[in-house]
């Protein structure tokens, strides 16, 4: 019986690094994955510059820093691999971020550290890898690191990393003017990492992160408008998979007509929120992925509004299938379960939105013109007859009014255009009335709402709750100037 010979064939580098650069990272993620980098090496300031003229990008943050053996590791293609035991505040995943996500911008990647007063550098240059086809890794020498780019930032610091791009060529790939073109990539990447880093740059835990980008700070982008107080929380739920904590927690965001224009701008607009309701997963309060129910619910207008936390911890990455770039993510079978779960309530809170245009809340007091009821399988909408307005009317009419009056409610309650409705609240068009007219007609109604009252004591309490009662609550600054022009009037 013959033996088996074995001979070790290492790849050869100018086809291996070709192959790493395509692995499909935007100038926008594989920024963020630098800065995963040094949020793990426990950075609380992190600096991103750029020049277009030489062009460079360069990332400097206030971390540990690492000593010259350190560094070389860290540079090495694989160093700390998905297999090895991680710190669970870590964010990293394959060993490879730092170099894949570098290199598929640019062909020359140089990180400088500080640390205990020794500064050292190190460098992979792709022309000079192709050129020998060999691992060649570059130790500039402490002049040199000292002209870099970036490295005068890195010296005020006590300790610290810069990680340092230029000779770009896939990051400006098919630009007829590629400075311009990495001056909007470099300026457009904060509003990324305003999404992606928003937990870490809001002191959700204590402390929090600085970001800028050419020393415009990063502002974070909640995704769930938590400081909108119409913004619902619609339950949270911890479950564990593998013994490890997997925690849901549920949002609604509010109806248009509760959102600020400046928090539908941070939005993306209206179009934008449709392309960004469902799931959005967690790994160590980094955000990985969003805008997807993960194939277990389709897109809809009416759940545009609905959105669903997902903190997984990074020893559950191999459950999750998270990629190199750490931008896309599936979830296994036993967690899909329990996303089932949460989904059919969240999407129905999200189209009760649509439906009643504002948020419900236990023992509403407003008096509503529209009573929404549900009877067996279907939702009833009936004119409420004790509104004041229909109340007052109907008392003053003789018993033959009365009863012509009440075929004529009839009748508009069961030509209800329940489907125009339903399909015009799911667009974007708002369903207003002008302001002035607005204005104008409560008003009106104000004033004959008030000369039905009998005495000064009936008077005062339809003053006193005319801001619950649709459809004065439904303009409240209109309401709050009427009452005060009566104010005004009693002198």
């Amino acid at each position: 019986m013959g033996v088996t010979r074995e001979i070790i064939q290492p790849p050869r580098p100018s086809a291996m690094l070709l192959s790493l650069r395509a692995i499909g990272y935007s100038f926008d993620t594989a920024v963020a994955d630098i800065i995963d980098n040094s949020i793990s090496a426990g950075a609380t300031r992190i600096d991103t510059s750029f020049d277009i003229n030489p062009a460079w990008v360069a990332i400097v943050d206030d971390g540990y820093g690492m000593t010259g053996v350190k560094l070389i590791e860290a540079m090495q293609h694989g160093g700390t691999g998905p297999l090895e035991a991680r710190s669970p505040e870590d964010l990293g995943r394959y060993g490879l971020g730092l170099k894949t996500a570098s290199l598929s911008q640019c062909r020359r990647l140089t990180v400088a550290s500080l640390k205990d007063g020794c500064l050292s550098a190190a460098r992979w240059d792709l022309d000079e890898v192709e050129r020998r086809n060999e691992w060649v890794l570059k130790l500039p020498d402490r002049e040199e690191i000292e002209q870099l780019p970036g490295c005068a930032l890195l010296m005020q610091r006590e300790h610290g990393t810069l990680v340092l791009w230029e000779e770009f060529d896939l990051a400006t790939a098919g630009e007829p003017d590629p400075q311009r073109a990495l001056q909007h990539l470099a300026l457009e990447c904060g509003d990324h990492l305003g999404l992606v880093f928003h937990r870490y740059l809001t002191p959700e835990f204590g402390k929090s992160l600085a970001i800028t980008v050419n020393l415009r700070p990063v502002e974070a982008a909640d995704p769930f408008m938590r400081s909108n107080p119409y913004t619902e929380v619609a339950g949270e739920e911890t479950r564990f998979v593998e013994g490890q904590k997997v925690f849901l927690r549920a949002y609604i965001l509010p109806h248009f007509s509760h959102i600020s224009a400046i928090e539908l701008d941070r939005a993306g607009g209206k179009e934008k929120l449709r392309d960004t309701q469902g799931f959005y997963l967690y790994r160590n309060r980094r955000l990985i992925t969003w805008g997807t129910w993960f194939r277990l619910l389709s897109r809809d207008e009416l759940t545009r509004l609905a959105r669903i936390q997902v903190d997984i911890p990074n020893s559950l990455d191999h459950l999750w299938g998270i990629d190199v770039k750490k931008s896309t993510a599936h979830p296994p079978e036993q967690a899909r379960q329990l996303l089932r779960q949460v989904i059919g309530f969240v999407a129905n809170k999200s189209v009760n939105v649509f439906s009643e245009r504002r948020r419900r809340r236990p023992n509403d007091p407003i008096t509503y013109v529209w009573e929404r009821s549900r009877i067996r399988e279907a939702i009833r909408y009936d004119i409420n007859r004790d509104h004041p307005v229909i109340r007052d009317f109907d008392g003053e009419l003789t018993l033959k009014q009365r009863r012509n009056f009440e075929r004529i409610l009839d009748t508009i309650e069961l030509t209800l255009p329940a489907r125009s409705i339903y399909l015009d609240q799911a667009s974007n068009d708002p369903i207003e009335q002008d302001e002035p007219e607005t204005a104008g007609d409560l008003r009106d109604l104000l004033s004959e709402l008030l000369a039905r009252c009998p005495g000064e004591l009936e008077r005062d309490r339809m003053i006193s709750a005319i801001s619950t009662v649709e459809p004065f609550s439904s303009h409240p600054k209109i309401t709050s100037a009427l009452l005060q022009e009566l104010e005004d009037a009693r002198g």
